[in-house]
């Protein structure tokens, strides 16, 4: 991946005479490609992402999103008000939007999701699949946010929950299958195409974690370090104009993180008549 690389080229004939091109003592030479970000990691026995949350944004370029990591002490969204889905194991089951909604995943809306007990979101057909492989990772489109072998129906709830600007898919103290180990861990779905998937307590510690397009698994496919993702505490997002109603050119803007827990943001306001409301 971006590596540059420098050759010469060796002739020996059937005489054994040697001939040497090595560009003028410069050597020869290119540099590979940037590789595609397939966002997926594949842990063996050494997960590290308990106590942290991904956030994937849609980005237009050829990756199809940029990614960041935060630190976190709980689950981003309560399970409080969830509705319990009814799993059983290596089960996958459909929850539907409401009121006209739809989620995203690298471009492709839905108004429905499959809810799969082994720890991933699959779209347009379901999955139970409990053989963790990047092979049957990519064979669908898939958020994975631990693709194990878990079994709700001996303990544990897995929930969804529609809020205002997500769905969200929870996995509360999922048993691992024959272990009796627990796992909690989320999927939320934005209505604005972002994902973010969070990780709170972790028995499992070999498993798949990421995003999938359902293209299968590509030859240029590399691994994702996903702990060692930017903070995404060091991304600034700046709204110029948020529409403030004042006299005259007013204008107000933001600056700031994403206002979560632990993050600040500034405001201003310029062009403010004296004394104006």
């Amino acid at each position: 991946d971006e590596t540059t690389y420098l050759f010469a080229v060796e002739i020996t004939d059937a005489a054994g005479n040697v001939t040497v091109d090595d560009n003028g003592g410069a050597c020869y030479g290119f540099t590979t490609l940037p590789a595609k970000e397939y966002y997926t990691e594949q842990f063996l026995s050494d997960f590290d992402l308990e106590g942290t949350s991904l956030t994937f944004t849609p980005d237009p370029g050829p990756d199809g999103y940029t990614a960041c990591r935060e630190t976190i002490g709980g689950l981003p969204v309560s399970t409080a008000g969830a509705t319990p889905i009814s799993l059983s194991d290596d089960d996958s089951e459909l929850v539907a939007l409401t009121g006209g909604q739809s989620v995203s995943l690298y471009g492709a809306a839905y108004g429905e999701v499959w809810v799969g007990s082994n720890g991933y979101v699959t779209f347009g057909q379901p999955d139970s699949d409990y053989d963790e492989s990047l092979s049957e990772h990519f064979e669908l489109p898939r958020v994975a946010a631990m693709y194990d072998d878990f079994n709700p129906s001996t303990g544990g709830v897995v929930s969804h929950l529609q809020t205002a600007e997500s769905l969200v898919i929870t996995w509360f103290r999922v048993e691992q299958f024959s272990t009796g180990d627990m796992n909690t861990f989320q999927i939320e779905l934005f209505f604005d195409g972002r994902i973010r998937v969070s990780w709170t307590q972790l028995g499992s510690t070999d498993g798949i974690v990421g995003l999938s397009d359902g293209s299968g698994l590509q030859g240029d496919f590399l691994e994702e370090n996903l702990s060692g993702l930017v903070d995404c505490g060091g991304q600034v997002v700046c709204q110029t104009d948020l529409g403030f109603g004042g006299p005259g050119t007013a204008s107000l803007s933001l600056c700031g993180g994403d206002l979560s827990t632990g993050t600040s943001a500034d405001l201003a306001l310029t062009g403010a008549a004296p004394n104006a409301a």
